[in-house]
């Protein structure tokens, strides 16, 4: 499969935010994330309607 030189960037801005994302908020806000995941995790059985 060959893939156009739009998509290929396209994919590297998308790569390249996550990675600044991941660096500047993840990371220094890993509890607060990981609250998130814990209580998202326990609403998906009791929240589901």
């Amino acid at each position: 499969m060959v893939e156009s030189d739009d998509n290929l960037d396209l994919f590297d801005l998308m790569k390249n935010k996550f990675l600044s994302f991941k660096k500047h908020k993840y990371i220094k806000e890993l509890e607060h994330f990981q609250a998130l995941a814990e209580t998202h995790s326990n609403c998906s059985y009791s929240c589901s309607g």
